[in-house]
């Protein structure tokens, strides 16, 4: 993750969809120059440029199934974030808890409340989790049923 861009570096998600198999791929790239804004119509490009945009006078360019992607990308980011914090705060109520320190363990033990919370609202607002969590355990559900059906049959036998 870039801390501080400058001025003239460009950064650009180019989208290619193969029509045929009907699949796609993200690319990202970033050059320094104007060179990837000259190929947007500016002419004097750079991030302020585009910063003073608003978002109605450039639409970006989406398919169907590159939307998904996309937002498949943006959860796990997010997601990648959640869990290192996780982590982290676990590892200062394990640290408060060998220390015996009371308001420490207080502290992180709200901290990780506050985490499991921010977990759920990801979870609630992000309708391909819903649908991937719904579509796992429909698989554990028909893999329990075959499993339950074998243990009969060899019970009877």
């Amino acid at each position: 993750m870039l801390e501080a861009v400058p001025i003239n570096l460009h950064i650009n998600r180019m989208l290619v969809c193969n029509q045929y198999t009907k699949s796609g791929a993200s690319h990202d790239t970033i050059t320094v120059g104007a060179f990837s804004v000259h190929s947007r119509g500016y002419k004097h490009g750079g991030l302020s440029k585009l910063l003073k945009l608003s978002s109605s006078d450039v639409e970006p360019f989406r398919l169907p199934a590159m939307s998904k992607l996309s937002q498949l990308l943006d959860t796990m980011q997010e997601l990648d974030g959640l869990k290192d914090a996780i982590v982290n705060t676990c590892e200062k109520l394990y640290r408060a808890c060998e220390t015996n320190d009371n308001t420490s363990l207080c502290a992180a033990y709200t901290e990780l409340i506050e985490q499991r919370l921010q977990l759920i609202e990801l979870c609630g607002r992000r309708p391909l989790i819903t649908e991937s969590m719904m579509s796992f355990q429909s698989s554990i559900v028909q893999s329990d049923d075959t499993h339950s059906t074998n243990q009969k049959q060899m019970t009877i036998i």
